[in-house]
This record gives structure tokens, sequence and C-alpha cells, in this order.
């Protein structure tokens, strides 16, 4: 089952006691900041992945060569790979590349190597990519993209749904404290009530410590760009 908000709602809610104490703030709060909080900081180790279309004679910048707009509803954090086979410049190899000895592919390569330019690419915040080398392009190209999840949260991965949870439950905690640590008990006629503060007052050092961990396994995501010396 994919994650929804009605999921996220249901376990901050949960896990700040919500059923025998009324919260600060509405559930139209906290679901605003698990969209504001929450979402953008995941996106930024997890991103969602986008694939779109890019038709030259339609997004071309004016005034620039083999520069594009990206056009998607989402807001784009960066681009992951440019996919073309309408490329026109240093395309094509030689017929010995396909020689079955695979000696002479391993020479034709060494060779190809030092005339050969990979296409590589520039991303210009927001949605402005340059492809390079400026040689020319015969057709449209498809660009995936690293981008925002969408509020709808389907994208969000199975296999991250608890560390998503868990940051947005920290981000409550952290909207939730300065509001709750102005009046630290509540005087009553049965006596003084303490209010619930440890995990409030943790919860910026807990997602912190969260953020760390996410760092720490970054450069271990397949979907990574790795550089391999030899």
């Amino acid at each position: 089952m994919a994650m929804n908000p009605s999921m996220v709602l249901q376990y901050i809610e949960l896990n700040l006691g919500a059923s025998i104490q009324v919260l600060e703030i509405d559930t139209d709060d906290i679901m605003e900041i698990v969209r504001t909080q929450t979402i953008p900081t995941f996106s930024l180790y997890y991103p969602n992945y986008q694939l779109i279309e890019v038709i030259p004679k339609r997004d071309k910048v004016p005034n620039r060569f083999n520069t594009f707009y990206l056009k998607t509803d989402l807001e784009i954090i960066g681009v992951s790979k440019v996919l073309s086979e309408n490329y026109l410049g240093n395309s094509g190899l030689p017929m010995a590349y396909y020689d079955s000895d695979p000696i002479n592919r391993q020479m034709t390569a060494d060779l190809a190597s030092m005339y050969f330019q990979p296409i590589t690419w520039e991303f210009e915040s927001p949605n402005i990519l340059s492809v390079y080398p400026k040689t020319n392009l015969l057709g449209a190209f498809t660009v995936q993209l690293k981008t925002v999840h969408p509020d709808h949260l389907a994208t969000i991965p199975f296999s991250m749904r608890e560390e998503f949870l868990e940051c947005a439950l920290y981000d409550v905690r952290i909207a939730l404290y300065p509001i709750r640590d102005r009046f630290k008990n509540i005087n009553t006629t049965f006596g003084s009530i303490e209010l619930f503060m440890d995990k409030l007052e943790s919860a910026a050092d807990d997602k912190k410590q969260l953020k760390e961990k996410w760092r720490e396994n970054f450069n271990k995501s397949p979907r990574k760009k790795k550089w391999y010396y030899a």
C-alpha cells in the first residue's frame, strides 16, 4: 500500500498521544509542517526520480544554444541522467570497435576515448538544462530529474517509509516545543499536570542524528553516480 497523508497524520497523532490530549496545532497545521519541512528534507537524500521528454523546438531557451527549459509540475532538485540517441557529433564507432577480438576492441576503445566526447550537462535552478558539447541535437531526448516528492506521498519508497514517518514526527515535535515550553505544567483542581516535554526538547537533536544517518548512506544509493579510479 502506497503512503498517503492520512497514514502520516495517524502515525504522528498516535505518537503524540492525541487520543487523550488535545494538541496545540490542528491537523491542517501538522500536514503543512510535513509538506514544507519533512518532504523537502527527505527529498534531498532520497529524491523522486521523474522522466520527462525535452523537445528542442518547444523547450529551447531563446538566444542560447543547446539550452532548454525542463517542464514539470514538481520542484526540481537536479538532473540525474540525460538520455539521447539523437545526438550528432562524435557519434558512430569505427568498425574495428565491433571486432570479436577483445584485444582489438580494447585498443580501439582506448583510442576512441581520446576524441569521443561524452554528453554532459549543467543544471541551472529552477528549471534550465544546458547540454554539452554544443553540437547538434537532431530531435527530442529524455531527461531523468531528481525532484521533491509530491504532496500525495505515494512516491515515497516502501523501504524508506519508517524513516520518513520518523522525520515527520520529529518536525512536528520541533514545532510543538516552543508552544508548549511556555506552559510547562498546568494547574488544575486535581493538582499540577506535567506536560509531555522530554521528547519535544530532544526532537531537534533526534532529527540531526537522522540526517547524519541519511548523509552517511547517501553515497551507497544505487542511483547515486559514482566515480571509479583504476
